[in-house]
């Protein structure tokens, strides 16, 4: 049986691949697993209202469209998950060590960031129509204002190009969320948990209120962030709640 391919939309420049389909799929009937892909994208948004830098042809960005076919797509971090394991599944089969996902949405290659995830999703009351899920990765070219950036180039032993990478992240992502039904919830947590950047290692982290040191335990079902103070209290934490100091 030949595998499934999405409808890819390709485009030269846009302020954001996931701004694109968003207002694509509000005005137009739009199937299941369709790409968006950007060679240049201006305005690349990421969590807490921050950007993603990209330069033209050295960037993979794109944004897939999902739709709830099982419920446990509709609320929590199983979408999040998904998409991180994708990018990890990528950059396995091109051999790059030191690949984990930093909660919420980085992945990290040691530690220092590659690729983000955002997810965005719009609901009729209590309903989950879609969602979109963007990713945006440093092939080549990484931004060279941000320390704590890499590009892949940077550590891969093979020559790397955007396009193979794309290619290859549109097949996972799809095998991913495709076959999301086919097995239980706990068992994705368990192997997002298997690559969890930081898990088990004490770190400082910081709230409006504090900066404390802690030890993440996992990531729950709803996607907060478990952390065993070191004053032996469990806390949990939302995104905008908590930022990693080290």
């Amino acid at each position: 049986m030949p595998e499934f391919q999405p409808l890819i939309i390709r485009l030269e420049s846009t302020p954001s691949t996931n701004d694109y389909l968003l207002q694509l799929a509000k005005s137009n009937p739009v199937k299941p697993f369709t790409v968006v892909t950007a060679i240049h994208q201006t305005r690349g948004k990421g969590q807490r209202g921050r950007t993603w830098e990209s330069s033209a042809g050295d960037h993979v960005t794109l944004s897939m469209f999902v739709q709830p076919t099982h419920t446990s797509l509709d609320q929590g971090f199983g979408l999040s998950m998904l998409s991180a394991l994708a990018v990890y599944d990528v950059l396995q089969e091109f051999g790059i060590e030191e690949v984990s996902i930093k909660w919420p949405n980085d992945i990290y290659i040691g530690h220092r960031k590659c690729a983000g995830i955002l997810i965005e999703r719009i609901w009729t009351g209590q309903r989950l129509q879609f969602a979109v899920a963007g990713i945006g990765i440093n092939v080549r070219n990484r931004p060279r204002q941000l320390a704590q950036a890499i590009a892949l180039d940077e550590v891969a032993n093979v020559n790397i190009t955007p396009a193979e990478i794309e290619a290859r992240l549109i097949h996972h992502l799809y095998k991913r969320i495709s076959n999301w039904h086919l097995q239980p919830f706990s068992a994705v947590r368990n192997e997002y948990h298997l690559h969890l950047y930081g898990r088990f290692e004490e770190r400082r982290f910081e709230t409006a209120q504090q900066s404390f040191s802690g030890t993440i335990q996992e990531v729950d079902e709803i996607g907060r962030l478990v952390i065993l103070t070191d004053s032996g209290e469990i806390q949990k934490f939302q995104p905008t709640d908590i930022t990693f100091l080290t």
